[in-house]
């Protein structure tokens, strides 16, 4: 089944949403308004405190707001206070505290949520399900017997079988090896968009928001400050703050850089003011031949990640940056390298300010 045509329909509405604790200065959530349409997986980015769960869990029912409402399939959503068991029946969130069949068996927790299937059906997707969350080799197993990341992806199993219209997803991969995440998480989010579920997630690796989303909802302060594709978010960052959250960003002050940098590269910078924030990602720097690049520097020192390696660069001024490089490309301490910088994803912020210079 197609579901492409869905993302044109909006299925929440998040309108005005504030939340403030008692004995905390700034308010966990302020004036939040989001759209998400039908069939949309969102990723929700923003450090520690930023709100991402309250904001999780009042979606779901499950905690009350201050002012605002949130509107699902154009029916407010009831908070705990207005409901005799709280939480929305077509809003599922898996969180941190598994919600399992406790004396059953991994296969049972899972089959349990499809007996509205044919057993022969029922069967077959209980299969697919602990074949997509890595649990095949638990399924006799009691939840009594499982470590907390088994029980994490037996809680994933268990939500996706109930396919529920919206999705949340509470930091799903924090109990999970990093080799078993990388193989699980792929063929999750396969299986979401073969179904064409909607989803929310919370995730403190980038790499999860940047490579499974539609849209990221970025949260600072309790407050909404960015929304846009990965791509947008990652290139097009409202503020270094935003930047920082998806990875590595040089930053420094526009009169550092400026003098360091050839004619050429500083005709493009022309009315920029030297007070302003620049910032620029690792890999928009490329080694090159000595006169083609835009700035020069020395190599400090190098770090092997693997699949890439990382230099940092000081220039004679005493300026530093970090360039990316391919595994297998050596770059020893002290040698001088020229650099050109792809100034087209090149950030420029107001001192002081959130918004970049267009």
């Amino acid at each position: 089944m197609d579901f492409s045509d869905k993302k044109e329909s909006s299925i929440l509405k998040v309108l005005g949403i504030s939340r403030q604790f008692e004995g905390r200065d700034e308010p966990v959530l302020s004036g939040i308004n989001l759209d998400l349409k039908e069939g949309e997986v969102v990723s929700l980015a923003g450090s520690s405190g930023s709100g991402k769960t309250s904001l999780l869990r009042i979606i779901a029912g499950l905690e009350e707001t201050d002012t605002g409402e949130v509107i699902f399939r154009g029916k407010k959503v009831q908070g705990p206070s207005e409901k005799l068991i709280a939480g929305h029946e077509s809003i599922r969130l898996v969180h941190q505290h598994f919600e399992l069949a406790h004396r059953r068996t991994v296969y049972e927790n899972i089959a349990q949520k499809l007996r509205h299937l044919h057993p022969s059906e029922q069967k077959e997707e209980t299969l697919r399900l602990m074949e997509i969350c890595r649990i095949g080799y638990l399924a006799s197993k009691y939840v009594e017997e499982l470590s907390g990341g088994e029980k994490q992806r037996l809680a994933l199993a268990r939500a996706l079988a109930e396919e529920p219209e919206l999705l949340l997803l509470d930091e799903p991969f924090s109990n999970l090896d990093p080799h078993l995440k990388e193989e699980i998480r792929y063929d999750l989010f396969n299986f979401i968009r073969e179904r064409g579920l909607t989803v929310i997630m919370v995730s403190h690796d980038p790499k999860d928001a940047l490579s499974l989303s539609d849209t990221i909802w970025v949260l600072r302060k309790g407050a909404v400050v960015q929304s846009g594709t990965p791509r947008q978010v990652y290139y097009e960052s409202v503020s270094p703050e935003v930047a920082a959250l998806f990875g590595r960003i040089n930053l420094c002050r526009a009169g550092d850089l400026m003098p360091l940098l050839n004619v050429q590269a500083l005709e493009s910078m022309q009315g920029i003011d030297p007070e302003s924030v620049l910032g620029f990602r690792p890999e928009l720097l490329e080694v090159v031949p000595a006169g083609g690049g835009h700035l020069q520097g020395k190599v400090v020192e190098t770090f092997f990640h693997g699949a890439a390696s990382e230099a940092k660069v000081e220039t004679r001024e005493g300026f530093s940056f970090y360039l990316h490089l391919p595994a297998m490309f050596k770059l020893p301490a002290d040698r001088i390298v020229h650099l050109k910088l792809n100034r087209e994803y090149l950030r420029v912020w107001e001192a002081g300010e959130a918004t970049p210079v267009q």
